[in-house]
Order: C-alpha cells, then structure tokens, then sequence
C-alpha cells in the first residue's frame, strides 16, 4: 500500500479547510496586488488573442507554462480572485500531503509536517500573492509528485521515468521548483532505491530535464519581458561584467559554500549538549 492511499478522506479536506482559512481570515476576497493587474487584467485584455500575447511578450522563453496560463485560464478569474486563492489553496494542501506521505515513508511518522507546512508565515507571500503563487504552487506539486515517482521506483524502477516530466513541468513553472524538484528526486533515489539504472536516473533524469527545458526555451527566441532579467547572467553581454558584476556573484557564492560548510560543523558542536539535556 503506497503512503498516499493510506491518508483519511478527512485529513485531506482538513488540511484544504485550513490552507482556505489561513488566506481568508479578513473575508473571502483578494484585492490584486502589484503585478497581479499586469498578468491577469492587462495582458488578456490589451494583447489581442493569447497567440499575440504569446509572440509580443516572447512568453515561451521563460517559465512558459506559467506565462501562457496566466492568460489563457488564471486572467478568468479576474472578476473574482478569490476563486483563484481557493483553487491554489487547494494545490497548496495537496503538496503538503504529498511531501508529508513522501517524507514519513523516508524517515517516519510526521503528523505535524503538513501542519507546519501550511501555516508557516515565511511563505505567505509566495503561497498567496497570486503572481507568485500560479507559478510556485503547481511547481511544489510537481516536486513532491517527482519525489514519489523516485519512490516507487525502489519497486518498480520504470516509475523513475515519471521523474522526468515531472522536473521538466517544474522548471517551466519556476526555476527554483525545479531545483527542488531535482533535489527530492536524487535523495528519495539516494535513500531508497538501491538498483543502479534507476539510481543513476535519480540524478540524471533532472539535469536531462533541465538540459530539455533550456533547448525549448533558447528555441522561443529573444524575449521582451524576459530578456533583462537574464542579462547579467551571461558574461559576454556586459563589457563589464568581471568587474563590476563577477565580484558580487563570488561573494554570494562563497557566502552559501561557506554556511553549507560551518552549518553542520555548528549542528555537530552543538550535538553532545542536546543529547546530554534530553539524557
């Protein structure tokens, strides 16, 4: 019996109810917010038709999928946004039960992980503002749905396979989803599976996915809303960029390399006085 079919009908609907509340204790509405006017009123009604939209804005060159649905289904909702908070609330419920029945079949009972997962005020912003929440809550389901295809492949390794549209789909949502993506995959395959095919796709099948995703959006061409955003990231664009934007990029990453090291180093001088005061 895979973790999924073990969860009560009435844990999922609780966990809906509460991922519904969290986002409607001031009344059941959303007043758009920033870009929200820009991607959901302005695009679908001053572009023309969405493949006008599509080649004006150069949309397929960067998180497709979120581009082209903010026109073609979430601009709908435009006329009552609240429907479109309850619908991502139920996204968001359905995550955190994936990735709490994900993470108890790894490391045990966690009654509390979806919980915590829903009401943690860090990600409010990302799990309600509707222009960041369209793209990262399809892109948390997409993630945890690749950590079970990992999963069931420790019994039957052609699910490992399913790992793979799964991380393509993440990436053209959010980028960062895909990362995500990627690394569940690799630790469930790392934890679990113990075949070499499919513990070798565990690590290979998210960059064949992000090598896919890249080919596919290179291939949309130049964007015009997207285009500036990855101008800093290509060295031969800026004339400048070993001097005045290399430094800042090295010290940000020597800043990451550096908690990733002293990080456990911190947790483990710690250790002894933790089990000593729980002894």
């Amino acid at each position: 019996m895979s973790p999924m079919q073990r969860k009560p009908p009435g844990r999922i609907a609780a966990l809906f109810l509460l991922a519904l509340l969290r986002v409607s204790l001031l009344g059941f509405t959303y007043l758009p917010l920033l870009d929200d006017h820009i991607q959901y009123h302005n695009y679908s009604r001053l572009l023309g038709s969405l493949p006008q939209a599509i080649r004006h804005l150069g949309l397929l060159a960067a998180r497709p999928l979120a581009g082209v649905l903010d026109i073609a289904f979430w601009s709908h909702f435009w006329d009552g946004l609240f429907w479109a908070v309850a619908l991502l609330s139920l996204l968001l419920a359905g995550s955190a039960l994936l990735f709490e029945s994900l993470f108890e079949a790894l490391f045990g009972p966690c009654p509390w992980f979806a919980v915590l997962y829903l009401l943690t005020p860090v990600s409010f912003e990302a799990t309600y503002w509707l222009s960041a929440a369209t793209r990262i809550l399809p892109g948390l389901l997409l993630a945890a749905a690749a950590g079970h295809c990992a999963l069931r492949a420790a019994e039957q390794p052609v699910w490992m396979l399913g790992a793979l549209p799964c991380c393509l789909l993440a990436a053209c949502f959010y980028e960062q989803c895909f990362v995500l993506a990627a690394a569940v995959t690799a630790l469930v395959a790392l934890v679990r599976v113990r075949r070499p095919l499919p513990l070798l796709g565990g690590v290979a099948l998210p960059c064949l996915a992000f090598l896919c995703y890249s080919v596919l959006t290179a291939a949309a061409g130049p964007s015009p809303l997207y285009g500036g955003r990855t101008e800093y990231l290509l060295p031969f664009v800026d004339p400048n960029y070993v001097s005045l934007h290399l430094p800042e990029v090295l010290r940000q990453v020597g800043t990451v390399l550096s908690a990733a090291v002293l990080l456990p180093v911190r947790a483990l001088c710690r250790f002894p006085g933790v089990l000593t005061a729980h002894l």
